[in-house]
């Protein structure tokens, strides 16, 4: 299995980064991966997690578990940054 994550600022942390526990927790815009041979992008949702080996996403937050990820939707990327992130995404699924 294989995870990334994109931050507003245009920077990424992905499971060769390291342990999830040391990503940034906030300012997250998506989060791609690749379970079971399916690749799958979460996007605008509030809060992202990751549960039982996969990542989930809700606006919901009495369903969000403590070590989840925060949206902030009062940034938005810079149109430069958010190329970079789609090509990213683009290229991190064509090689799962």
């Amino acid at each position: 299995m294989y995870w990334e994550i994109y931050y507003s600022n245009g920077s990424t942390f992905s499971i060769d980064d390291g342990p999830l526990e040391y990503a940034k927790r906030d300012d997250v815009q998506v989060v791609i991966e690749n379970y079971d041979g399916k690749n799958i992008i979460h996007s605008l949702r509030e809060w992202y997690w990751f549960d039982q080996g996969q990542w989930d996403c809700g606006n919901n937050a009495e369903q969000i578990p403590k070590t989840s990820f925060k949206f902030e939707s009062g940034k938005k990327m810079a149109l430069e940054d958010f190329k970079k992130m789609r090509e990213g995404c683009i290229e991190c699924l064509l090689s799962m």
